[in-house]
């Protein structure tokens, strides 16, 4: 993190619990973005093996 001379040491601790927070978040979403992708392939799937059988 990078060191502003403005800063007091709390928000410091603030600025990186923050960032902290973020990086859980966007992980967070890109675990459900993958995990949505992988049910729409399975639903695709599913209808191909479906409209073969028929």
């Amino acid at each position: 993190m990078e060191q502003n001379p403005h800063l007091t040491e709390r928000e410091y601790r603030e600025k990186a619990e923050l960032e902290q927070r973020f990086a859980a978040l966007e992980q967070e979403a890109q675990n459900r973005e993958h995990t949505a992708d992988r049910e729409a392939e399975k639903q695709i799937s599913y209808s191909d093996s479906r409209a073969r059988s028929r």
